[in-house]
């Protein structure tokens, strides 16, 4: 019987205040949206004053840990990638980008080293480069 009660109350209250809402939202091109939004808000005023013991069941998102290999090649790839890109768009040959990486004590991962094989110029690759060798020590490796 106390879940009776407190779901009418909450449904009288829910609709009383709504009600309300309604007499006051302005008519035009807006008026079906805030319409909506106030039906929204009448349906989780319901839901969550009401203790009905289905509503009252608390929901528990448990995230599933991180696989940190797959995290690792995937922060490498995407080194890889800009590096191959930034390369690439300054018309620069390269055969291979190889990235160097360490773990940290938190567990996270940083690329500490990035080796490019290259048959150009030293210095027309850390120009191409632009700001990427300055976050990270770049090796260039002439082939």
């Amino acid at each position: 019987m106390n879940y009776l009660y407190s779901f009418l109350s909450a449904f009288c209250v829910a609709c009383i205040l709504i009600g309300c809402l309604y007499i006051i939202c302005p008519e035009g091109k807006l008026s079906k949206p805030i319409k909506y939004l106030f039906s929204l808000i009448f349906i989780v005023i319901i839901i969550s004053c009401s203790k009905i013991p289905f509503f009252s069941k608390q929901i528990d998102f448990n995230v599933p840990d991180i696989n940190t290999s797959a995290y690792e090649e995937l922060q490498i790839s995407s080194a890889k990638y800009v590096y191959a890109y930034t390369l690439r768009s300054q018309k620069i040959n390269f055969s291979k980008i190889t990235v160097c990486t360490d773990k940290s004590e938190d567990g996270s991962i940083v690329i500490s080293k990035v080796i490019i094989f290259s048959d150009c110029e030293k210095e027309k690759i850390i120009n191409a480069l632009g700001g990427l060798q300055e976050t990270r020590e770049v090796e260039i490796i002439n082939e």
